[in-house]
């Protein structure tokens, strides 16, 4: 913990304000920034399991041998099971296993209060909306958010969205497996 508070409060005096970070990475270290920072809030941005595992195939394929093979990202717990198996069931298990890790920890009942939910589609079609009631709750729990004046309109833009095909119908079956074995 002694090392974390270090490094997030250099990084916080370098960029001179508090600081935000988007990187799910942290989401196995979400345990130890609470214990770290008792004040942390956490945003948490809600996708359709199946977009969310179709975009983690293309990145696969952008950031591997091509084929998409190959973790990258994130390693929830439990990632180690699937870490030979295709792209599209790695891709599969990634979004439950990373889900589980979080619910895990956000379902601690003294979270609940430091914890916004956005859902990813309304994000994208009504983000000043969004932003708006991100810098209510911030305000709620005693941060200090003062929005640029010279900050324009977001513009709403389209979320990304899987296309009906043979693909989908096989992350659809992916997923429900990989859920009903996490249950089991």
């Amino acid at each position: 913990p002694l090392r974390m508070r270090r490094k997030l409060a250099a990084i916080a005096r370098i960029a001179g304000q508090p600081t935000v970070i988007k990187n799910p990475i942290l989401q196995s270290d979400m345990a130890q920034i609470v214990e770290t920072f008792p004040n942390a809030v956490f945003l948490y941005i809600e996708r359709d399991w199946a977009d969310n595992a179709r975009s983690l195939m293309k990145l696969r394929r952008d950031r591997t041998s091509g084929d998409g093979t190959g973790w990258v990202s994130l390693r929830p717990q439990g990632w180690e099971a699937y870490a030979q198996e295709d792209s599209l069931t790695q891709s599969c298990a990634q979004v439950a296993l990373s889900h589980k890790d979080i619910q895990i920890c956000l379902s601690r009942p003294e979270l609940a209060a430091r914890t916004m939910k956005i859902g990813y589609e309304r994000l994208c079609t009504d983000p000043d909306a969004v932003l708006s009631e991100v810098e209510d709750f911030l305000k709620e729990n005693g941060i200090a958010v003062v929005r640029n004046s010279r900050s324009a309109e977001i513009s709403p833009m389209a979320p990304r969205t899987r296309p009906d095909d043979e693909t989908q119908v096989q992350i659809s079956a992916c997923l429900h497996e990989i859920s009903n074995e996490m249950v089991s």
